[in-house]
């Protein structure tokens, strides 16, 4: 049942249309504003549901323009910058951290040619009585996601660019139920690939970070919680290995049984995964397909994390 829910609000956020692309050109001009922001399409926001779904950044973001907490004070603000890609100024947002009169962090450097969004607020992230401070910039398909410690001399916590993820959304989940919130980003490594298309949720693993106490970091930890393991040998099984594709739709083939792989991959069972693939595909295109895929997992920051520390991301017993 989780994951059927998790599928289905997956499905909303890629439902947003459009496409972002990241800059960090800098401009003159900057202002402290309340004033209405680009209208640039965002992720829905949660419904009131069970306790054990997830919840989102967006929950917690201010209505305001500023925000003070301990002595910190957060603002968002405008200016224009230049898009080389379409040859104009456009507006755009991004966020400080000021304390005592100094500049002690600065967000930026998320925009496309409408814009950005820039949203920010306090979040209990680490235990019910604590307020960390969440950050997001964002464009259509594109964003960039912070934790910030304001009791640690804004340090930072999370940084989604860390990881190369970066989507409108982040997902809050307690998968251990410690009372400290697990993150959740979808992975678009596999966007396009060999024509896979945006709208193909299967391809979007989501990968959950946990908070680390003794590097103060959030960290990959879908081997720790087998996440997205539940029912996969049934989908695995519901697979033919001797259908054949319909020529309509080809990347359908492919994406089912990507998408199976995967999460047998992020979830640290990648020789199972693997064994599935390979009964399953069974197009004469298979070798460079598998080597495809292997190129872009060897890259890919979130794999690299999961399968170097495999001994400190081992399953906990059932």
């Amino acid at each position: 049942m989780k994951r059927v829910r998790l599928i289905s609000l997956m499905i909303l956020v890629v439902g947003v249309m459009g496409c972002g692309h990241r800059s960090s050109s800098k401009g003159a001009g900057a202002v402290e504003s309340n004033a209405a922001r680009p209208e640039v399409p965002q992720s829905p926001k949660a419904l009131k549901a069970e306790d054990s779904d997830p919840q989102f950044f967006s929950d917690f973001f201010a209505e305001t323009g500023s925000i003070s907490y301990h002595g910190y004070k957060v603002v968002r603000l405008n200016k224009t910058v230049h898009d080389d890609e379409i040859g104009l100024d456009i507006p755009v947002s991004y966020a400080v951290v000021r304390k005592n009169g100094k500049t002690r962090a600065v967000f930026d450097g998320v925009h496309y040619g409408a814009g950005n969004l820039t949203d920010f607020g306090l979040a209990p992230l680490l235990g019910r009585d604590s307020k960390q401070l969440i950050v997001s910039l964002t464009t259509p398909r594109a964003g960039r996601h912070w934790v910030v410690d304001l009791s640690s001399n804004t340090r930072i916590l999370f940084d989604s660019f860390d990881y190369k993820l970066g989507r409108e959304e982040v997902y809050l989940m307690d998968l251990d139920k410690d009372g400290v919130s697990e993150l959740g980003l979808l992975l678009t490594e596999f966007w396009g690939f060999r024509g896979l298309a945006m709208s193909q949720h299967e391809v979007l693993p989501m990968i959950v970070f946990k908070f680390d106490a003794r590097s103060k970091k959030y960290r990959p930890a879908n081997p720790l919680f087998a996440y997205d393991l539940e029912g996969i040998a049934e989908d695995a099984s519901a697979i033919d290995p001797g259908e054949r594709p319909v020529s309509s739709l080809p990347i359908e083939y492919l994406g089912k049984r990507l998408g199976i792989l995967l999460r047998y991959v992020y979830a640290g069972k990648q020789e199972q995964g693997w064994e599935f693939f390979n009964r399953t595909y069974k197009l004469a295109d298979a070798a460079q397909v598998k080597a495809g895929i292997r190129r872009r997992l060897q890259k890919e920051p979130v794999y690299r994390f999961i399968y170097r520390h495999r001994s400190t991301l081992a399953t906990p017993p059932s």
